[in-house]
């Protein structure tokens, strides 16, 4: 397989990275796992806007129960203003609020959903790009891709995300490891 074809592919530095460490043999463990981490919260740190998720998790907790059916219309036009993730976002809770009360878990579950789908989305664009031009190597960099998507719990990042108003903690935050290319003595 070609040591360069993160380069090439159809998704953001981030998920690149964790192309380049799944088509690595070695780095398809640890590695790779820890930069799909790190790419998907990258995207929710990005596109998941805090102001609309406090926003929403107000309109849950407030005594007015109606509160989502009241006002569709404003968080339609938070959900125009903003992001793809926060687009998302906001028609499914809408979805959501017509068949009945939204609450912070009914909030929880349908950001999963969005952070889910981008999880999937950016999965089934890098086995596509590594299919069509892998070559040989490309389905033990597809296994890799797989089993290191699978090893994120989209519903704890989203909770994390609740819990923090739209902000990812340092819990979900990639830790950064000692290169091996580093000069560790400091000598320059």
């Amino acid at each position: 397989m070609r040591d360069d074809i993160h380069k090439s592919a159809p998704v953001n530095r981030a998920w690149k990275s964790f192309l380049r460490h799944c088509a690595r043999e070695a780095d398809r463990q640890e590695r790779a796992a820890a930069s799909a981490r790190a790419a998907l919260v990258s995207d929710c740190a990005r596109e998941l806007s805090p102001a609309l998720i406090k926003d929403l998790k107000d309109r849950c907790t407030s005594p007015k129960t109606d509160l989502f059916r009241e006002n569709l219309d404003g968080l339609r036009a938070a959900g125009q203003s903003g992001s793809v993730m926060d687009q998302q976002l906001v028609e499914r809770v809408q979805l959501r609020a017509q068949k009945g009360k939204v609450d912070l878990n009914v909030l929880g579950e349908e950001l999963a959903g969005v952070i889910g789908e981008r999880k999937d989305s950016q999965k089934r664009a890098i086995r596509g790009h590594v299919l069509k031009a892998g070559g040989k190597g490309a389905s033990e960099c597809n296994q890799a891709v797989g089993n290191s998507l699978n090893q994120i719990s989209v519903p704890d990042l989203a909770r994390d995300i609740l819990e923090n108003d739209g902000r990812v903690s340092r819990l979900h935050r990639q830790k950064r490891g000692v290169s091996l290319d580093e000069d560790l003595r400091g000598g320059g």
